[in-house]
Order: structure tokens, then sequence, then C-alpha cells
């Protein structure tokens, strides 16, 4: 992970038909259906390069819990800042 950053989890109680609807949306790379569950952030760093989040996958877990991760301006993603397979399967 990078130093100063951390991972999310958000867990909320959605119907499972809205959270199936959503992990389409998520894979597809359409961000605005999870903008209204949590605002995502940019962060600015001296120099100014800005990475902002993203969510990287909405795996179930009695509830949808959201994997956030950061991308920099041309949507190059952060490698340090993904989730592994295995943290994704066991959130």
């Amino acid at each position: 992970m990078m130093r100063g950053t951390r991972k999310l989890k958000i867990a909320v109680a959605l119907p499972p038909a809205l959270v199936s609807r959503m992990r389409q949306a998520v894979r597809r790379g359409d961000a605005s259906v999870t903008m209204s569950v949590a605002p995502l952030k940019s962060y600015t760093f001296p120099g100014g390069r800005v990475l902002t989040e993203f969510v990287q996958d909405v795996p179930w877990s009695g509830g949808p819990c959201y994997h956030i991760a950061l991308r920099d301006q041309k949507g190059v993603v952060v490698a340090k800042s993904l989730w592994t397979d295995e943290e994704l399967k066991n959130c």
C-alpha cells in the first residue's frame, strides 16, 4: 500500500437486484451508480499529481462491500492501491 493511503471498506444493506446492477456497472467502469452510496474523493499531492478514488469491485458479504482503489488523471491505476483477489474473496 502507498504511504499515506489506506483501503476503505464500506458495507451497506441494499436489495440484491440493485447490487447485481451495481456490480455490472462497476465492471463496465460506470462509477455513476456507486456515487450515491459515498462520494469518491480526489487527492492532490505536492507537485500537482492528482489521484482519484474509484470502485474496484463490489463483492457481496451480507451486503455489498465497496473496494476503493486509486487512479491518476490519465486513468492509470495505482497498482499498490488495488485489492488482491484474496482480499476481495475474503471481505
